[in-house]
């Protein structure tokens, strides 16, 4: 009889952790602070992004969840710009996806544009590294 109770025990303890939810998820969100590198700057934020780039500046307005491995996937909206003024009635900018992967203080960025599937561009950043940029003229 003391076998049975102890097997029932184990049994019951078994599913008790078995139901738990998982403790240390491995998703965090990408570290805030300024993520800089050539011809970029990544601004991330509590809830998103703010980047600027040589010519153009894009904006990511979801919170960035980092995977088990450091990459992300997430859709942001980008702006060309030019040098000069801008003139009425100019394209408010279009859809990209933002991918890539954060390991340590460095991350690895391609910016897609959503539609096309064209390659926008790739960069190497550095967190709290300062910007190289050369803007338009």
């Amino acid at each position: 009889m003391r076998n049975i109770w102890a097997i029932l025990e184990a049994t019951c303890l078994v599913i008790a952790l078995l139901n738990l939810p998982v403790i240390g998820d491995a998703r965090k969100t990408l570290p805030a602070g300024r993520w800089g590198g050539q011809h970029i700057r990544f601004d991330a934020l509590a809830k998103g992004a703010k980047i600027e780039y040589d010519c153009a500046h894009a904006t990511i307005d979801e919170s960035i969840i980092l995977d088990g491995n450091g990459r992300f996937n997430v859709s942001g909206k980008h702006f060309p710009e030019r040098g000069g003024p801008s003139r009425q009635g100019e394209p408010a900018g279009y859809p990209v996806t933002f991918s890539g992967e954060v390991r340590g203080k460095t991350m690895t960025l391609t910016v897609r544009n959503r539609s096309t599937n064209e390659e926008i561009g790739s960069f190497t950043l550095a967190h709290g590294a300062a910007a190289k940029l050369f803007k338009c003229l």
